[in-house]
């Protein structure tokens, strides 16, 4: 289904303007036609465009989701819908397919079983069917089949580790999208577990001429080898255009698929041994998935990998990375994989040469390099498939060479916050931390286990005899000795001792238990299957229920401290109850209660657009807080931390937003995780807050444990304002004096004992009109100078003093402390920049003028000597100018580049050492050394607003950049793209970093606030003590495949 329909043998592609006009591809009659009378115009959310085809289980329109994106939409028929059989089926099936990663396959993006019709809706991919491909063009290249034959097995590997098996596999289910072969539409696939029944003689699923042959055999089970069989087939047709078993009718193409073998002529050599094995009678003797992988990443050469995409590189990796790294490869990669997978020829190309130059003494220095080149290139590529990994190729890489490339690949790796995880045979979905934090309980499909803490992480203790279904959800007593698992039904264990847990009681019949809590004392646990039920377990043995709630109006979530509820009421609006089942709060808002901080004190409440917070400190009177806007894909799972002051989002895409929220009404994000594979399923926060375990997808059969604040650095002291000021600049003198304040008004504090700051006193400005909010605070020739809003004021003496009182307002454009001079916007019409030289109390001389026209900013360089200037000459088509300025010979200054970049404001531009730094969606490092060198270094920060001010700190190495109520605290220069690393909060509205001491001051409406940089400066100077507690070095096994024929190097003493 999804890009191209396939309801009966319908392909649908991309609309033209005219949705009523039929659409029609290389003489392809492929069609859209107009919704015809008794169809739907809407089903839920999705607005339906036209008809695209019609099949045995239903009709597929196209349609348009609230954001505009385009769908398909599957509506189910009315036969099919009122048997509670097949909507059963459906039901699980739509729950697997919405949990396999976006490898190579159509995301399923929503669907409503309950609705009338039932109706899937799945993602729209843009591109023709493999069968109408062949059907126009005939055979593919060799390397088109062989992009074909990876894309097509990263697809089977993402169903497979799912708990899918697709059972439909052929051409007209694959499409060819822009970048990647995409496989489409689960409507007919099944959990692989189902058993034999469901393919009787009767019920054979597939399409003659891809089905196995035990898909005829009513006896035997059908599972993934199925889906291998039917991978054989499909890359036969695609080589030669017809089927290795192709017949003159349908019952001879069985014969010759039961008794003959496959005709292979015409498969390229490279693939044709491969294809034989997927074709093997006997299930037993196919490839997995995962094999078939392996193989074909494994045979890569130029001749047939040059169709493969970096797209479809990337998500192979991936898939790969998750199904078969973790587990750690039964085959070493080969040089020929590395070059396949890392885009070129040239590792070959350099062993080549290190094989030959082995007689030198060079040789063993060149394979060491190339040995480092590979295991950063490693990393790299599994950064988010397998942060583990990463880490350790990256560790190991550096320990052979603390080169600048290696230091920041393990930069890039703990940076990720990864910190290890819980490893099982089976998919992971959801985990809990008890509440001393030593041990942790993760469940799955019918299993349960509880790990101890181990050093920084935990090892398995042991399964609990379970077999109830998969879990839910899972949550500790207060006091840890009692574990409450809901699955099919819920049970309470005894586990006490955590290596000989004992099942306590079972309770309910009926529908699946989806949540379970404890409260605060532990004397009552709550819980939601159809109904919500609040239990009295003062004796565990024997639960009792103190309240059920009605079948329309059901709690949701309780808060931690058991004395709310909060869910939907009977007229769909969130309301408040009391644990005795009193309503205190009705018709809140629309939207979903999802969570209820452990106090009680904050809910919150998401719809469509955005999660909302409401203040329950008087829960009769919620009153409205902050907002968090959503985008992107959707929310899966949401946790408040322990004490109310974070929450973490998880997303269908396999990311994990970590929000500050200590200021309900400014929240802020500060950590965004991802592990490839999408679907969080859970969250738990560490008893500390500190960390957070995110279980799921299916794929990964893991839980990953992350740090969200390893490097946030640590607030050395407040600063108190005598006035608050809502958006408040603030800087750093080279004496250590923090002034902060705004064109009016102005405090300022001497911070040479940083722990113990000292207020200096308090100034009234007058303000420049027009000028942008930047300030800056210096110390010349002894006399302290605070630029602010275009203004520069003496703070020597009685009080502050207009250094340059004839100029016109707004003027000043910034300061260089180093030379003590100033950049002042001049001339009638303002078309130069005049450089002033400051003289103590004398009115500053000018010393050299630059041309310039439409100039809305300039900065000079931090160690002095160069000057970067912004023009809006091209504002109106989205770019500006930056020219930078050799000012060393103030006499001639000298032009030594200009680039164009993304329309930049007043407070987002900056200069290093070397180098300048614009920021807007996109964080940019540019070389202004020279004209010759255009390097560039880039990183997104799209989920940043337009930055307020920006401050680099005196060696160049971090970037603060305060937007939207916080700050960013970035690592950026030339050994690698910038990297962000911590995210203060607090409402900030400007940063400036100390000259002299290690810390970075951050203004707010209040005051100021100093925080610690040791541990950050610490980590940056040498990363691998913090990587080697995180994650070590590759092990001897690991480098053995790695590095082979180099001795073992352990990196981490």
């Amino acid at each position: 289904m999804s890009g191209a329909g396939n309801a009966g043998s319908s392909v649908f592609y991309m609309l033209p303007d005219d949705p009523q006009r039929p659409i029609s591809m290389g003489g392809s009659a492929v069609t859209m036609t107009p919704l015809r009378s008794g169809d739907p115009d809407r089903l839920g959310q999705y607005a339906l465009l036209g008809r695209l085809g019609a099949g045995g289980m239903g009709t597929v329109f196209l349609g348009t989701g609230p954001d505009g994106q385009r769908v398909a939409v599957k509506a189910i028929r009315p036969e099919w819908s009122a048997d509670p059989d097949f909507l059963a089926r459906f039901r699980s099936e739509v729950k697997r397919a919405r949990e396999v990663p976006p490898f190579c396959t159509a995301a399923v993006l929503d669907a409503d079983v309950e609705h009338d019709p039932p109706y899937l809706v799945v993602e729209f991919v843009d591109g023709p069917s493999l069968a109408a491909v062949v059907r126009e063009r005939g055979a593919l290249s060799p390397s088109e089949v062989y992009g074909v034959a990876v894309g097509v097995a990263t697809a089977l590997v993402a169903i497979h580790g799912s708990g899918v098996v697709h059972r439909d596999l052929k051409p007209a289910n694959v499409l060819l999208a822009v970048g990647l072969p995409k496989v489409i539409d689960f409507g007919i696939a099944r959990g692989a577990e189902l058993s034999a029944e469901l393919t009787g003689p009767d019920q054979v699923m597939g399409t003659v001429g891809y089905v196995a042959p035990e898909s005829l055999d009513g006896s035997r089970k059908v599972g993934p080898a199925a889906d291998v069989f039917a991978w054989g087939v499909l890359i036969g047709y695609a080589a030669t255009g017809r089927t290795p078993f192709h017949g003159d009718s349908p019952m001879a193409t069985i014969g010759r698929m039961l008794t003959q073998p496959p005709q292979l002529s015409g498969i390229p050599d490279s693939l044709r041994d491969l294809v034989a094995t997927t074709l093997e009678k006997d299930p037993a003797g196919r490839p997995t998935a995962r094999e078939l992988l392996d193989s074909l990443l494994s045979m890569g050469t130029a001749d047939v990998s040059s169709n493969v995409t970096p797209e479809l590189r990337e998500a192979a990796l991936a898939a790969r990375a998750r199904s078969r790294l973790r587990r750690w490869p039964r085959r070493v990669l080969t040089a020929a994989v590395v070059a396949v997978l890392l885009g070129g020829a040239g590792f070959a190309a350099v062993r080549a040469r290190a094989d030959a130059d082995r007689a030198s003494g060079q040789a063993e220095q060149r394979e060491r390099a190339l040995v480092q080149q590979d295991l950063l290139a490693r990393s790299a590529a599994a950064l988010t498939a397998d942060p583990g990994l990463a880490s350790r190729l990256a560790v190991s890489a550096y320990g052979m060479d603390r080169s600048a490339p290696a230091g920041a690949a393990v930069m890039a790796a703990l940076a990720t916050g990864y910190t290890g995880e819980l490893t099982t045979d089976s998919p992971v979905l959801s985990a809990a931390f008890r509440p001393d934090g030593k041990a942790v309980a993760i469940g799955g499909e019918s299993t349960a286990e509880l790990w101890a803490a181990a050093g920084a992480g935990f090892s398995r203790t042991v399964a609990l005899p379970f077999d109830l279904g998969n879990v839910n959800e899972l949550a500790f007593s207060p006091d840890g000795r009692t574990l409450a698992v809901a699955a099919d039904r819920l049970t309470l264990w005894d586990v006490a001792d955590a290596s000989a847990p004992r099942l306590i009681t079972t309770r309910g019949r009926g529908p699946a238990v989806t949540d379970v809590r404890f409260s605060a004392d532990g004397r009552r646990l709550f819980t939601i299957a159809a109904r919500a039920t609040l239990w009295d377990i003062k004796d565990r043995g024997r639960p009792r229920a103190l309240w059920n709630s009605s079948a329309t109006a059901i709690p949701t979530v309780m808060s931690g401290d058991g004395t709310l509820f909060a869910g939907s009421g009977d007229d769909g609006r969130v309301t408040l109850w009391r644990t005795s089942g009193a309503r205190i709060a009705t018709g809140i808002s629309t939207g979903t209660p999802v969570a209820l901080s452990a106090n009680g004190r904050v809910l919150a409440v998401q719809d469509e657009k955005a999660i909302h917070f409401y203040d329950l400190t008087e829960p009769a009177e919620p009153r409205r807080r902050g907002t968090i806007a959503l985008s992107g894909d959707r929310l899966s799972t949401i946790k408040f931390n322990p004490l109310g002051t974070a929450i973490a989002l998880g997303r269908t895409d396999g990311t994990v937003e970590v929000w500050n929220i200590a200021d309900p009404d400014f929240p802020v994000q500060t950590k965004v995780m991802t592990r490839t594979g999408g679907w969080i399923t859970s969250i738990d926060f560490s008893p500390d807050g500190a960390r957070i375990l995110t279980p799921g997808p299916r794929l990964t059969m893991s839980a990953m444990l992350w740090q969200i604040d390893g490097f946030a650095p640590r607030r050395r002291a407040t600063l108190k304002a005598s006035t608050v000021i809502p958006s408040r600049t603030v800087s750093v003198s080279a004496e250590d004096v923090v002034a902060a304040g705004s064109a009016e008004h102005l405090d300022y504090w001497d911070v040479i004992d940083a722990g113990n700051p000292r207020p200096v006193g308090t100034a009234k400005l007058v303000p420049a009109a027009g000028a942008p909010p930047v300030s800056s605070t210096y110390a010349v020739h002894g006399t302290t100078f605070y630029y602010t809003n275009g203004s520069l004021y003496s703070l020597t003496g009685a009080g502050p003093r207009n250094a340059f009182p004839d100029l016109d307002a707004g003027s000043v454009l910034d300061l260089d402390p180093v030379r003590g001079l100033v950049a002042v916007l001049a001339g009638n019409p303002q078309q130069q920049i005049r450089i002033h030289r400051l003289a103590g109390e004398q009115t500053p001389p000018v010393v050299a003028t630059i041309p310039a026209a439409n100039v809305f900013t300039a900065r000079f360089g931090l160690a002095g000597g160069t000057l970067a200037v912004a023009d809006s000459a091209g504002q109106q088509s989205g770019t500006s100018n930056v020219t930078a300025w050799d000012l060393v010979d103030l006499a001639a200054p000298a032009k030594t580049g200009t680039f164009a970049v993304n329309s930049v404001g007043p407070a987002a531009l900056v200069a290093g050492p070397a180098f300048t730094v614009t920021v807007g969606q996109d964080l940019t490092v540019w070389n202004n050394r020279d004209g010759k060198d255009r390097t560039v270094r880039t990183a997104r920060r799209a989920d940043f607003g337009r930055p307020d001010s920006l401050a680099l700190s005196a060696d160049g190495s971090l970037l603060a950049v305060t937007s939207g109520g916080s700050t960013e605290i970035w690592s950026v220069g030339f050994a690698s793209d910038p990297l962000l690393l911590a995210v203060v909060g607090g409402r900030t509205t400007g940063s400036a970093f100390s000259s002299r001491q290690p810390y970075l001051v951050t203004a707010d409406p209040a005051g100021a606030a100093l925080w610690d940089l040791v541990p950050i400066r610490a980590v940056l100077r040498d990363p691998l003590p913090a990587a080697c507690e995180q994650s070590g070095g590759l092990t001897a096994e690991e480098w053995a495949a790695y590095a082979p024929g180099l001795e073992f190097e352990r990196p981490c003493s």
